[in-house]
């Protein structure tokens, strides 16, 4: 069962439960795409023996996946269910977002994110990413401020980005910044 599907930049983290049984040699990986929504393609070329798997897409557009178990005698499971991803991929354009203010407050547990504000945008998405990990999720609903404040942040070193997207469908990243501690 597929638990996640992160995207960040060019490439997206499916990841699921594991398969504890003793004769599981691995799982294929399949997607699809908004252009041939009913066309699954299968993305691993050998069995993958893992809880996740990492691909690169290259183009913008509404992604589903889905994964299969296979066993030592070539026994394919069911499919599992979907879960779409939908992915946007920043394009070469003019404007530049930078995050302007990182701050984090120990006494709050409290992050506060600020940015420059672009013209022609339809709001902006805060991303955050452990240390530990590759790929950052979205932390916020696309807003239109240009601030932000992680209430209840769990660390205090996260990594934080921001992408905006403009009425055209461009989209804009900024790099990623740790918060200062005060």
């Amino acid at each position: 069962m597929i638990v996640n599907v992160l995207s960040d930049t060019t490439y997206v983290k499916i990841s699921w439960i594991f398969n504890s049984e003793p004769d599981l040699i691995g799982y294929d990986i399949y997607v699809s795409n908004d252009k041939e929504p009913i066309k699954f393609n299968k993305l691993n070329s050998k069995p993958v023996l893992a809880d996740f798997f990492e691909t690169e897409i290259k183009n913008t557009g509404d992604y589903k996946f889905y994964i299969v178990a296979i066993d030592s005698v070539g026994n394919i499971s069911e499919n599992s269910d979907t879960l779409d991803c939908a992915v946007l991929l920043p394009d070469n354009i003019s404007q530049e977002l930078k995050i302007s203010s990182a701050v984090f407050y120990s006494d709050k547990n409290t992050a506060v994110i600020s940015w420059n504000k672009l013209e022609n945008i339809e709001g902006y998405i805060v991303f955050r990413r452990d240390e530990d990990e590759d790929l950052s999720e979205s932390i916020s609903e696309l807003i239109s401020g240009n601030t932000f404040e992680d209430i209840n942040s769990e660390k205090e070193k996260y990594f934080y980005s921001v992408r905006a997207i403009d009425k055209e469908g461009n989209l804009y990243i900024s790099d990623e910044v740790i918060p200062q501690i005060k």
